[in-house]
């Protein structure tokens, strides 16, 4: 695995908007007028885009607040990308708190649309860039730029089609993680395109989101408890701390505890990553609603949450095993009974799918019980990976499981931190769980297919717009036709 340098920043890719992942800081793409999308307008005061000083420039800062504006409809290719550069080198200087242990600031940029070319000399307009170039352009610009000012960028594509091509995109970049973590990406990248992989979500998934891990959690909860003062939280089990609190105070605890998870507001970068690697069957032991609103910008459909929604029209489905945030009567800080219905869709899972193992230590009883098969205490048969980032005292505890989990250790190459390199390495999955399926049939990306193939593409897209929209005996065909990127025409 290559070492990288601590403050060399990276470019990651989500689908969803600004207000779809926690970061320190935003930028915003404005027009002339400065018009702010309704759904972005909580960045700033009064929803309001003020211009800045700086605004003939094309850019600048929102007074007192960690938002960029950047005049991005108008001005050539360059002077945009230019723009874009300026931001980021503010941003690196801007000396901003980073929350969730994150190491470098993390900037919120959303796609930005095609600029519209200024008329030349003779007052002609000039044809826009195509739609993939430029998106081509920005993503190696945004790379470039956080590797040079050490700011992490998280590029957040609004439609299927976009996220599908800046993914196909960056199948070409060389991978910085080494050739053994790239191999483990395509692997698992692959096996979530075929559906073939579901995951379980371990207790410590939140931290990436500024949550605290579980026993962080029961022993701030203990200490909340004046008669418990005294308990010694290394003596005692967890299973036993959760009970003590429960005891003592279970309604201030159950309070507590659903405070501390909503505080954390939106998806942290893990959760968006990994909805976007396309995974829609989820066993999870965190309380916390993050991973559904990042499946729910993904698939533009909330998953079903079991056992409170159940949704026979929703693309992925979330089973939670000790509870949920929106429901504190039903939350237990203890693993559910062998028996419990999560704890056996989970077996279930371990059985048909590649089971990823994600955000745990193997301490979850839900998870071990389900590794188990009975009579048969060291099973003989994988069923999936463990993704391990190994803290200290329990570096051997996944060899307990060897027979049944490949393990990938993450562990800090230099870049920040193992969490860090999880992140990375979360981000390469998503580019191989990415094919061409949501932009085949996008006119936007067209010059993305080799030549030959946009002519076939562009006779799909002639023989579609010929079929009657409102045709019960043609819809299955148009509705796989809008899967692959294509538009219908306008009435």
């Amino acid at each position: 695995m290559g070492s990288r340098r601590p403050n060399t920043g990276q470019l990651y890719v989500v689908r969803g908007h600004l207000d779809s992942v926690q970061h320190d800081a935003a930028l915003l793409g404005l027009d002339e007028d400065c018009w702010v999308d309704p759904r972005d307008r909580f960045l700033l005061p009064d929803g309001k885009a003020e211009r800045p000083r700086s605004w003939p420039e094309g850019w600048g800062r929102v007074p007192e607040h960690p938002v960029w504006l950047v005049q991005s409809h108008d001005g050539t290719p360059d002077e945009v990308l230019l723009r874009l550069k300026r931001v980021v080198s503010a941003v690196a200087v801007a000396r901003l708190p980073s929350s969730a242990g994150r190491t470098l600031p993390l900037l919120a940029v959303p796609v930005l649309p095609v600029p519209r070319p200024r008329p030349d000399a003779t007052r002609r307009p000039a044809l826009p860039l195509a739609a993939h170039t430029w998106l081509s352009l920005q993503l190696e610009a945004l790379r470039d730029q956080a590797a040079e000012h050490g700011v992490d960028i998280v590029l957040l594509a609004q439609d299927a089609g976009e996220y599908a091509a800046a993914q196909w995109i960056r199948r070409t970049w060389p991978c910085d993680l080494g050739p053994e973590l790239d191999q483990h990406a395509q692997v698992l990248g692959g096996r979530a395109a075929l559906g073939q992989a579901a995951l379980f979500l371990g207790t410590a998934a939140g931290i990436s989101a500024g949550l605290p891990d579980h026993t962080s959690t029961l022993r701030a909860l203990l200490a909340a408890i004046p008669s418990l003062s005294g308990v010694d939280s290394g003596a005692v089990s967890p299973a036993e701390q959760a009970s003590l609190v429960r005891l003592h105070d279970p309604d201030g605890s159950t309070r507590r505890w659903v405070e501390t998870v909503r505080d954390a507001g939106r998806p942290g970068l893990l959760h968006a990553l990994v909805a976007g690697t396309g995974i829609t069957q989820v066993v999870t032991a965190c309380p916390d609603t993050m991973l559904e609103q990042a499946l729910e910008e993904v698939h533009d459909h909330p998953p079903a949450v079991l056992p409170w929604r159940a949704d026979v029209t929703a693309t992925a489905t979330v089973v939670k095993s000790r509870g949920d945030v929106e429901h504190p009567g039903d939350l237990s800080l203890t693993p559910p009974n062998v028996h419990a219905p999560a704890a056996s869709v989970l077996r279930g899972l371990a059985t048909t799918h590649h089971l990823v193992v994600l955000g745990s230590h193997l301490d979850e009883t839900e998870l071990t019980d389900a590794l188990r098969r009975p009579g048969d205490p060291v099973p003989g048969q994988r069923c999936g990976t463990l993704l391990d980032l190994a803290p200290t005292g329990r570096e051997h505890v996944s060899a307990l499981w060897g027979d049944r989990l490949a393990r990938i250790r993450v562990s800090d190459d230099g870049s920040g931190g193992p969490h860090r390199t999880l992140l990375r390495f979360l981000d390469r999955v998503g580019v191989h769980a990415s094919g061409p399926q949501h932009w085949l049939l996008d006119e936007r990306f067209a010059g993305l297919l080799p030549p030959r193939d946009q002519v076939v593409a562009t006779q799909v897209r002639a023989v579609l717009d010929l079929l009657p929209g409102d045709s019960t005996l043609w819809a299955p065909l148009l509705h796989q036709a809008e899967r692959l990127g294509w538009m219908p025409p306008r009435p």
